[in-house]
């Protein structure tokens, strides 16, 4: 991978990031990607020579999408990380219990018990 150094200097301190090219995708940066993503980055969309330039980049046919075999796969995994959100915690039996305490959960939860009990005792225990 290529490395691109960017320093900012103020008068108290300095930063410099370090920006990795990766050598399938050298045009783009995974970080700058993500920005015009999730920030909506027109400014930078537009260096990039818009949707047709940053299709390019990529190395994308804007009709027909990516050539999609394993090896394109593996390669845009490689460079750009997986496309794949963090799946949500499971509820937890607190998040469970803090629901029982609204008034129409408790309602419903009496209505329910009432009715078993009234098949019990209708049908028995067998078929109530």
């Amino acid at each position: 991978m290529s490395s691109k150094f960017q320093a900012t200097i103020s008068s108290d301190s300095v930063v410099i990031d370090i920006v990795e090219r990766h050598p399938n995708f050298p045009e783009i940066v995974q970080s700058v990607l993500t920005q015009i993503v999730k920030q909506k980055n027109l400014d930078q969309l537009r260096k990039y020579g818009g949707v047709e330039g940053l299709a390019s980049s990529l190395k994308t046919n804007l009709k027909h999408g990516i050539n999609g075999d394993v090896e394109d796969i593996s390669r845009r995994n490689e460079a750009f990380g997986s496309n794949t959100y963090p799946r949500p915690l499971g509820k937890k039996l607190f998040d469970f219990v803090q629901a029982l305490r609204e008034p129409t959960s408790l309602i419903v939860l009496a209505c329910a018990a009432v009715s078993l009990g009234l098949e019990i005792k209708q049908h028995g225990l067998k078929e109530g």
